[in-house]
């Protein structure tokens, strides 16, 4: 049953998707569009609703969704999101929430320092976004 995410090449809505998938270590297909390069009306044109992320699995194409895998007990999977979401807004608004909020950084390192998650990290290292170049076209 392959699995298939599509993103861009950068943490935003997908990287919760991928950190889940991740820790729970399920194979699947990770790709990665330039987002200096969007929109590409011929991707664009193919996607539900025009817009990433879409995961694939099973036939099924979901957007804006999350895979359903049992993740543990003591995190849900909008743990997962929030983290995407501080780790996105650091990056786009040049902040480090972390710092102000230090419960807001033990989670994040918590889920960033997962089994799956951990390796997944290093081996893609940091985002970065030149944001003089992140023009969007309609």
């Amino acid at each position: 049953m392959p699995k298939k995410l599509s993103y861009f090449n950068l943490n935003g809505l997908a990287e919760p998707i991928r950190y889940i998938l991740h820790y729970t270590n399920q194979e699947f297909e990770d790709v990665r569009y330039d987002v200096y390069s969007w929109p590409d009306p011929k991707i664009k044109a193919s996607l539900p609703y025009g817009q990433f992320p879409v995961y694939e699995e099973d036939g099924r194409v979901l957007t804006k969704a999350w895979p359903s895998p049992n993740v543990v007990p003591t995190l849900s999977w909008g743990d997962f999101v929030f983290c995407g979401v501080i780790e996105a807004s650091d990056m786009f608004l040049g902040i480090e929430l972390s710092k102000d909020y230090p419960a807001v950084g033990t989670l994040v390192q918590h889920i960033r320092n997962l089994p799956g998650v951990k390796e997944y990290v290093k081996s893609i290292g940091p985002y970065t976004i030149d944001l003089a170049r992140f023009k969007y076209k309609k």
